[in-house]
């Protein structure tokens, strides 16, 4: 409808609908820009928001532009990532690994992201949940620069009855199933031995939330699924931990 209303060069996309990994792999193949940036759907953006970040990538010549978000319930602001820095932080991509792993900065955020287009970009996991939580790790896994744009103009808008927030079995499966790739990524980029904290922390992180959604779903799938998948998170600390620093 909007394509329709503007002169602008928009292009849309028509496909089977097989959810949001999907769609964006779409984007991404079909793109010919410079830059590529994800807005969900039930979020939004000021109207400054795309100017702050292709004024980013061209003034640090960084290859992904990180805007702060804030995050409104109810129409309430309840929470801003990077409100403490004062000028636009520029890291290589251990240092950034080491903001998504501990979920510091919306580094972790997908949505948030204006990235460089280039042949090496990552992909999207489809049919799982937690594709984001992937694909900001998996931006790590080649050389690349990152700046932090100390302002809060991508609103995140939290829905308890969004799919993220809706407990099942799949949801934890998948959410297992994202972290081993994630851990297996870092392996093969020959970056565990420098973020082997960050990766403990993060298995360890993984292992309380399996268990709390577990525990939400007071215990409706089997009990030897949730220790199967925990044995499981045990070994890949262990595999982690024996890694030398």
């Amino acid at each position: 409808a909007y394509k329709q209303q503007t002169s602008r060069c928009i292009t849309g996309i028509e496909q089977r609908h097989q959810g949001a990994a999907a769609a964006r792999n779409a984007g991404i193949k079909q793109s010919t820009g410079d830059a590529i940036t994800f807005i969900d759907s039930d979020d939004y953006i000021t109207a400054d928001y795309l100017q702050e970040m292709i004024s980013s990538l061209q003034r640090t010549k960084a290859d992904v532009a990180i805007m702060g978000v804030q995050a409104v319930k109810n129409d309430v602001v309840v929470k801003k990532d990077c409100e403490s820095a004062s000028e636009e932080l520029l890291l290589n991509s251990q240092e950034y690994a080491r903001k998504v792993l501990r979920k510091e900065d919306a580094a972790y955020i997908v949505a948030n992201k204006m990235i460089r287009r280039t042949e090496s970009l990552p992909v999207f996991p489809e049919n799982v949940m937690f594709e984001d939580m992937y694909y900001s790790s998996a931006l790590a896994w080649k050389p690349r620069m990152f700046c932090f744009i100390p302002k809060q103009l991508y609103v995140y808008c939290k829905n308890s009855s969004s799919v993220s927030n809706t407990v099942s079995e799949k949801q934890i499966g998948d959410y297992f199933k994202v972290c081993q790739w994630i851990i297996e990524g870092y392996e093969d980029a020959g970056m565990t031995k420098h973020l082997k904290e960050e990766l403990l922390s993060f298995i360890a992180y993984a292992g309380n939330r399996i268990n709390r959604k577990y525990n939400e779903l007071n215990h409706i799938i089997s009990n030897q699924y949730y220790q199967d998948i925990i044995k499981q998170l045990s070994e890949l600390s262990q595999k982690v931990e024996n890694v030398n620093a």
